[in-house]
Formats: structure tokens, C-alpha cells, sequence
């Protein structure tokens, strides 16, 4: 047969193969929407197209891992926020109460809510016309953000007296680098007022603008402190590439970070720490962990352990061994968040809490050494995350207001903890999944609420006790 003949016919195969995958696919896609169309026209329940299709879409993606997901709307814009590390809106920080309206628990100095004459402890009743009455938390939110640029009007109430305010938004940065608690300029301080020989940083997650914010902090640390506290607890992890930048400053050249793998286990990259550190050997490291740190901050945890750098302090981490791949669709307005490949420790060990051998074992993530096991209930756990809330707003109150927006906070906040036990108990009566306020999956003995310290924080006195205990000679005397 001639070449020229043989080739046609080669050509003519890859076309029809072609064919045949784009006609399979089309048939796919058209029976998915032929499905919708036949469940928004016959189910007994009725929902929109767009629900129907979210769920399609949820299902699809279920069905892969725990983690793989579909992002639109709210969520995405959430989601787009967090790994930004930023914003568009007014700087406050509040507590509603749905009786009253909003509380400003504390502006941030020198953003716009700031500029307009807002001022701790106002009761703003409406937004752009709204009111804040019988709102939830993330509803306001949704009304004080908004595109950049934009301006809104507030009504609040001061000493009795109705004011009005218009604001104009602006980029607010989601800090994830925190100190203990706020110098008197706004900014962090990094050393414990108890302990000035201890320095604290608190990684919240890690985003875009974090492995900056912690150089900019190491700058602020004195050098002469003797320990650091890199407090990961509830970090839910982000961005791998910030977390093997965070290794890369405590670690010695040349050592190995975290290997990612594929289908078949078949190993895609390795990570090894390139730079001189920039804490000194000399400096000692403990890392806070709990059951809500995940993702990366077991990838920053579990890097330090293996390598004798950190003492690990707190209860087992949450166990998530996956990486996830951001795909932008529908121009941009929605993504796949899809689980793509499965990250390792340098000690080979796979943290994942679904790995077959972790289902076995009941050992996965980061686990501290059993000395420094801190055992707490959820009630600990989500006291402990108030309490780092509180220093974070503390500072920017005024003195003579603390007292009062604290106690409004705290009552608030065991509040939300009874309505997130009012939600649990519901979804389990009616055999349902829900979405608690907390995101907490199993109610909270009351007791256990009513007498929250919001005052103690176990974890940090364990790490504090442990660094400051005298060294123990090893010398025998003559």
C-alpha cells in the first residue's frame, strides 16, 4: 500500500476516535441536562435550575474524596478572599445582637470605617437603608462588604443620640500572621508580657501575603529572645508553596520538606529547604497544633518534627493529606476546588485520616509526643480560638470600653454555642446533615458552656512551662 494511502487512512482513524470522544461527551452533558429539566419539571419538591445544577455538581465531585468541591457565589468569593489575604470593606470588627442591631467592638486604625468617625462600642442599625435587626453575623458581613471604591451609609446610635455616617470601601488586609496581642499603635507584639524571652506568632492560615508577613515579623522579634511559639492551631491550612517557604526559614539547607504524589503513588515533586535559616539553631521552636489544624499546617508541623527542629504541642492534628488545584471557570465567577495529588512527611509517612492504613491504625496527621499530649473536649478547643479572637481586638478598644464590649462579646459568643446545640440536636432528631454555627458536630454539655475561662489557655501554659523549665545537667560530678 502506498505511503501517501496509509497515512489517509491514519489520519482519517484519529479523526473518527476524535469524533467519537466529543459525540460520547456531548451525550453525557446532554443527558445531565436532560436529568435537570425532568427534576425541575416532575419533583415534588420544587427548585431552581441553578440549585439543581450546584447539586449535580456536589454529587459528581462527592464522589471523588472528602475534599474536592464546587465553589459559586458567596462561597467562592469566601474562598477568593481567604488565599488573597484581603478584602473590600470598612475595617470593624463587631458582635450583633439580633435584638439591638450591631455592635463595633473595635475599628482598625487608619482604615475607613476609622476615617469616618466610627468608634468602639456604637450600635449601628442600618445599612444602606437595611436594618441590622434580627440579622445573623454573616448577613451583616455580606452588607458591610462590597466592591472597592464603593461607598455605603450607616446609621448608628452614640449616647442615645442617632448618627449617620457614609463610608467609602477599601481593600482590608486578612492578616494571618498575628503577635499575642496589639501594641498601642495597632501593630503586633511578638513577645509574651509574662515570658519577654519567648516570642509568639500565631500563623492563622497561609495565603498570598504570608510568608512576607511572617519576614516582616522575625524583623520585629528581639534577637535575643531564647524561644518561639508558632501557634497552628484551627489553621486550616492554604497555600503548600507558603508552608514549604515557612520550612525553608527554620531549617538547614539541603533537607527535604514534603514530597507530593500522584495516581498510583508515583512521587511528582519534592521539596527540599534551599536558604540559610533564618532562626538560628540555637533558637528553640514548639508548634501548637489541635484537631482543626490542617492541610499545610500539618505540612509545616509534620516537616519540623521529622527534623528534630519543633517540639509539638497540643492534641492529634485533623489529618489531611491532599493537595487541591484550583481550576477558574465560568470566566472566572466559579472553580473546581479538585484533589489532585497527596503530600508526604520526610519520614515517608502519608498523614491522610482516609488513608487506608490511617483508617486501620486510627493514627494519622501530627501527633505530639505523649508528654505533650494537652487532652481537651470542644469546648476547650473553641474557647482557646475565643480567647486568641480577644487579643486580637483587645488592644484596640478603649480603655474605659473593654470591660463592657468583652463581656458583650463573651455573652455572645456562649450564645452562638447554644444555638449551634439547638441546630446539632435538630438535624439528629430529623436524621439530617446541617450547618452549625460553629461548625461544630456534636452538641456541647451545657456545663461545659456555662463555665467557659476565657481567661486560661492550657496549651500555651503547657508550652510556656515547658520552655522555661531549668535544663537538667548531664555532667557527673567529680
Amino acid at each position: 500500500m502506498p505511503s501517501r494511502n496509509l497515512i489517509t487512512i491514519i489520519v482519517t482513524l484519529f479523526a473518527c476516535f476524535a469524533c467519537y470522544s466529543v459525540a460520547v461527551k456531548n451525550r453525557d452533558a446532554a443527558t445531565l441536562a436532560e436529568a435537570i429539566d425532568i427534576v425541575e419539571r416532575e419533583a415534588l419538591y420544587e427548585r431552581e435550575r441553578p440549585e439543581l445544577f450546584q447539586a449535580a455538581m456536589k454529587g459528581m465531585l462527592s464522589g471523588l474524596d472528602a475534599h474536592s468541591t464546587y465553589l459559586s457565589g458567596d462561597r467562592y468569593r469566601n474562598f477568593d478572599e481567604e488565599i488573597d489575604g484581603q478584602f473590600g470593606g470598612v475595617g470593624v470588627y463587631f458582635e450583633n445582637v439580633p435584638t439591638d442591631g450591631m455592635y463595633v467592638l473595635a475599628v482598625m486604625p487608619g482604615h475607613p470605617a476609622d476615617k469616618s468617625g466610627i468608634q468602639a462600642g456604637d450600635l449601628i442599625k442600618s445599612v444602606n437603608g437595611e436594618s441590622t435587626l434580627q440579622r445573623e453575623r454573616s448577613e451583616i458581613a455580606t452588607l458591610m462588604r462590597g466592591k472597592v471604591g464603593e461607598s455605603l451609609t450607616v446609621e448608628f446610635e452614640r449616647a442615645g443620640e442617632l448618627k449617620a455616617a457614609t463610608i467609602e470601601r477599601a481593600i482590608i488586609p486578612l492578616s494571618s500572621i498575628h503577635g499575642y496581642d496589639r501594641n498601642p499603635d495597632g501593630s503586633w507584639a511578638y513577645s509574651l508580657p509574662s515570658h519577654p524571652e519567648i516570642a509568639y506568632v500565631r500563623i492563622k492560615q497561609f495565603a498570598d501575603p504570608t510568608t512576607e508577613e511572617l519576614k516582616a515579623a522575625f524583623k520585629e522579634i528581639d534577637s535575643d529572645v531564647e524561644s518561639i511559639i508558632f501557634d497552628l492551631r484551627n489553621n486550616p491550612g492554604g497555600l503548600l508553596d507558603c508552608a514549604t517557604d515557612i520550612c525553608d526559614m527554620l531549617l538547614d539547607q539541603g533537607l527535604p520538606i514534603v514530597s507530593t504524589r500522584g495516581r498510583g503513588k508515583k512521587i511528582l515533586s519534592e521539596v527540599r529547604s534551599e536558604n540559610e535559616p533564618t532562626i538560628g539553631p540555637d533558637v528553640r521552636i514548639v508548634v501548637l497544633i489541635n484537631r482543626n489544624s490542617a492541610s499545610a499546617s500539618e505540612i509545616m508541623a509534620g516537616c519540623l518534627q521529622d527534623h528534630s527542629r519543633a517540639t509539638i504541642i497540643g492534641e492529634q492534628s485533623w489529618g489531611k493529606g491532599t493537595v487541591q488545584k484550583v481550576i477558574r471557570m465560568k470566566q472566572g465567577r466559579a472553580a473546581l476546588k479538585l484533589t489532585t495529588s497527596s503530600y508526604w512527611r520526610p519520614s515517608g509517612k502519608h498523614i491522610d485520616r482516609y488513608d487506608d492504613e490511617s483508617l486501620k491504625t486510627k493514627k494519622w496527621g501530627v501527633r505530639p509526643e505523649a508528654q505533650f499530649v494537652v487532652s481537651m473536649t470542644e469546648a476547650d478547643v473553641i474557647s482557646h480560638l475565643k480567647q486568641m479572637q480577644n487579643r486580637e481586638i483587645r488592644g484596640l478598644i478603649p480603655s474605659d470600653k473593654q470591660e463592657q464590649l468583652m463581656s458583650l462579646s463573651a455573652e455572645r459568643f456562649k450564645q452562638a454555642l447554644e444555638d449551634n446545640n439547638d441546630q446539632v440536636a435538630e438535624a439528629e432528631a430529623q436524621n439530617e446533615s446541617a450547618t452549625p454555627v460553629l461548625d461544630i458536630e456534636k452538641p456541647i454539655v451545657v456545663d461545659e458552656i456555662e463555665s467557659l475561662n476565657l481567661d486560661r489557655d492550657t496549651v500555651l501554659e503547657e508550652a510556656i512551662k515547658y520552655l522555661t523549665k531549668p535544663a537538667i545537667s548531664t555532667k557527673i560530678a567529680a
